[in-house]
């Protein structure tokens, strides 16, 4: 849940090209216009709506949400993750993202 105190800001993921990640720990796909043939070879622009993904807690107890590419391939990436490399960078050799208040189902940027 969102926190009204804090500012939600969205940042592309570097990652996951196509998604935005958020300060709160969301992970959103936006508002995005695609260019599709109809049947008669014309192009038109087919409008699909943004919306947030809903993650899941994965075997290890952390957030996990499922990313899509190449139109029907999956992956599943720890949503802490994502939003360390959106805010934070990418993480130097043989560190982790560290949860501050040890709470492995936060996934905010701190």
């Amino acid at each position: 849940m969102a926190d009204p105190l804090i500012p939600e800001e969205w940042r592309a993921g570097a990652e996951c090209a196509g998604y935005e990640v958020s300060n709160l720990g969301r992970v959103r796909r936006p508002p995005r216009v695609v260019q599709q043939p109809s049947w008669a070879g014309n192009l038109f622009d087919r409008q699909f709506s943004g919306f947030v993904l809903n993650p899941f807690v994965h075997t290890n107890g952390y957030l996990y949400v499922n990313l899509f590419y190449n139109k029907s391939k999956k992956r599943n990436r720890a949503v802490h993750l994502l939003v360390c490399l959106a805010f934070h960078g990418p993480r130097p050799p043989r560190h982790c993202a560290a949860h501050w208040d040890g709470d492995r189902l936060n996934p905010k940027a701190s």
